[in-house]
């Protein structure tokens, strides 16, 4: 009985310390951001973040995991009482807020950076991908069956124009000030909607 309260209070802790790294990560880069930056905007000692996490890699592998989660939890099953196309449009403009808000996209491009130098963080980031092609993989299989398309497509590169398409979208809201979701949403779901049926 008394590990339940235990258990969720040490997941509410991680959660604080994640969600502090990002901050850090986020204003200072991952080499720029240190432990004690961290346990700062955590609002704990540096003692009790090695408690949760070895590193800053750990931490880093942390936030990677928990956005791996978020898109999962996008990317669930359709479900079978709807129009599929409804729900292309659906999940395509959370998919289109999620990737281009402030907080996500300038954290993803640098842990982005990270993955290019840091073997780690590239078997994280790598493991994450694996299992979001795959979730990603069914949808659009199932897409295209409910649809009736026939095609000699691969359904590989169907599903990484489809990832290409939504983290590019990350990439163009950091580089460009003026980037605006709403005046781009028609034309990211028509392309979308092109893609899946290629």
């Amino acid at each position: 009985m008394d590990d339940e309260p235990r258990t969720a209070r040490a997941r509410q802790r991680r959660e604080q310390i994640l969600d502090a790294a990002s901050i850090c990560f986020a204003r200072y880069g991952f080499h720029g951001a240190s432990v004690a930056q961290i346990s700062k905007q955590a609002c704990m000692s540096p003692g009790h973040i090695y408690h949760f996490f070895d590193n800053k890699e750990a931490i880093v592998g942390g936030i990677v995991e928990r956005m791996a989660a978020r898109w999962l939890e996008l990317l669930e099953p359709y479900p079978q009482d709807r129009e599929v196309l409804d729900t292309v449009t659906e999940r395509a403009t959370h998919a289109l807020a999620e990737r281009t808000r402030p907080d996500f996209a300038g954290l993803w491009l640098e842990v982005l950076a990270e993955t290019a130098r840091n073997a780690t963080v590239q078997r994280a980031v790598g493991n994450a991908d694996e299992r979001i092609r795959a979730a990603v993989t069914e949808q659009v299989s199932f897409i295209r069956d409910m649809l009736g398309v026939q095609s000699d497509t691969p359904l590989s590169a169907i599903v990484e124009v489809v990832l290409a398409l939504y983290e590019g979208l990350s990439n163009r809201s950091v580089i460009n000030p003026a980037f605006d979701r709403g005046q781009i949403r028609e034309v990211v779901l028509s392309a979308t909607h092109a893609i899946l049926i290629a």
